[in-house]
């Protein structure tokens, strides 16, 4: 009778055991990073953020300078990392596909969730990478920093085209396939060329001679090439814009410590630029509007790599039809046309990467710190409106978000988290 007893014990704790695992262990479970469903095929993905807020502003508004809302991932919100693929530089294009350079120089593209290798072979000491506007062609540079080789890759025929020795700080134009780059000269000066790639028996075209060293190169837009210092915090430096159909050099900024500018491509050049304070301990922001002749401070504590420029077109409401006054005698202008709609102008916003703690940036010597990563942010995705100076909370992710390389593409901001090196994208339609 004990030996029953005991058994049947056993076996109703089996069965309690049994049933507990079909509820909790065995629940059905969405997948992670699980590709947004309908007829796109795109790469962005499903809602993997958490909050109370929503990407299209009823996160508010600040009422304050400088004042950040609060802000969340709602359910109508696509937040979340495009590929498990580490990333060195992106494209996207219009219909949501990427493709992605890694740090090895491996190049892959990513559509609709699925990862597909475009060149598998590694490449040894990645100097930079970069796509060109359309995203057809992108360059490698590797080997010795101050002599480096560049080779164009173009995705179509995913062939390689060496190109000469000692490209420095390449820089593709925004609007065909030349590239700008520096090339070291005897005397220790450097010329600014540019490379027709589109055509292999193209010639280097020699734009200027300076005698400067260690610039980075940036074509905003057609006509205007800017050359910067390398920023640090312990040294001055500035930016010089060549204008390509005038043949002249230009010196908007006065030169500063920790000097680092974000541009606009746009024709009306815009700058956000970032200056250490005396102190070398954090520093300021600035927006240089179009045209570069008037200057405004900005309150946000953030750093230009960490912002993206865009021009947003303000909805307009349609205008209403009048009709006639009930009981009136006179139909005269009872049926008027409606008075013509203003049309909108563009709106020149900053999507930026903000830390949520500001100590975390104005007690570290800047921008070094940050380029070194020596330090980290966990940031909060919002939107700043130059014109009204309205802060927009669109998402305060996981702390584990450190925006960088930010870009929009259609309706989606895409970014690089520089905790994991991989792409994520936030869906900035309603």
């Amino acid at each position: 009778m004990k030996k029953l007893y005991i058994v049947l014990v056993v076996l109703v704790l089996v069965i309690i055991v049994a049933v507990a695992y079909l509820l909790f262990f065995r629940a059905p479970q969405a997948p992670a990073g699980t590709a947004a469903t309908g007829t796109s095929t795109g790469s962005l993905p499903s809602v993997t953020g958490t909050g109370s807020g929503s990407q299209n502003g009823n996160g508010g508004t600040a009422t304050g300078a400088g004042a950040l809302p609060a802000g969340g991932a709602a359910s109508s919100t696509s937040f979340g990392t495009v590929s498990d693929e580490p990333v060195l530089d992106y494209f996207v294009d219009a219909r949501n596909n990427a493709t992605v350079v890694e740090p090895d120089g491996t190049i892959v593209a990513v559509s609709g969730g699925a990862t597909s290798s475009l060149s598998s072979a590694p490449i040894q000491n990645m100097v930079g990478a970069g796509f060109s506007h359309d995203g057809t062609k992108l360059f490698v540079s590797f080997g010795n920093p101050q002599n480096p080789q560049t080779s164009i890759f173009t995705v179509a025929t995913k062939a390689w085209a060496p190109q000469p020795l000692g490209m420095r700080s390449p820089a593709w134009s925004p609007s065909d396939s030349r590239l700008a780059y520096l090339q070291s000269n005897a005397d220790g000066s450097a010329t600014l060329a540019t490379l027709d790639t589109s055509k292999p028996s193209a010639k280097p075209v020699a734009l200027i001679t300076l005698h400067a060293q260690d610039l980075s190169l940036n074509w905003i837009n057609p006509n205007q090439i800017v050359l910067s210092d390398r920023p640090s915090a312990y040294e001055q430096g500035t930016a010089l814009i060549y204008n390509l159909a005038q043949k002249t050099l230009m010196e908007p900024f006065v030169p500063a410590y920790g000097f680092e500018a974000a541009w606009s491509n746009a024709t009306n050049t815009a700058a956000l630029t970032f200056t250490s304070s005396a102190a070398t301990r954090g520093g300021s922001l600035a927006l240089s509007l179009p045209g570069l002749t008037t200057q405004q401070n900005l309150t946000i504590v953030t750093l230009p790599s960490k912002c993206a420029f865009y021009y947003e077109t303000p909805t307009v409401p349609a205008p209403t039809i009048p009709t006639s006054t009930a009981g009136s005698t006179s139909t005269k202008g009872a049926f008027a046309a409606p008075a013509k709609a203003a049309v909108p102008q563009p709106v020149l916003v900053l999507f930026c990467g903000i830390p949520q703690d500001p100590n975390a940036l104005t007690n570290a010597a800047l921008p070094d710190a940050y380029e070194q990563k020596t330090l980290f942010t966990s940031d909060g995705l919002y939107e700043v409106n130059t014109q009204s100076g309205n802060i927009t909370a669109l998402i305060v992710p996981a702390p584990a978000v450190d925006a960088t390389d930010l870009r929009v593409v259609g309706p989606t901001l895409f970014f690089v988290n520089r905790y994991n090196h991989k792409l994520y994208a936030l869906s900035l339609g309603s």
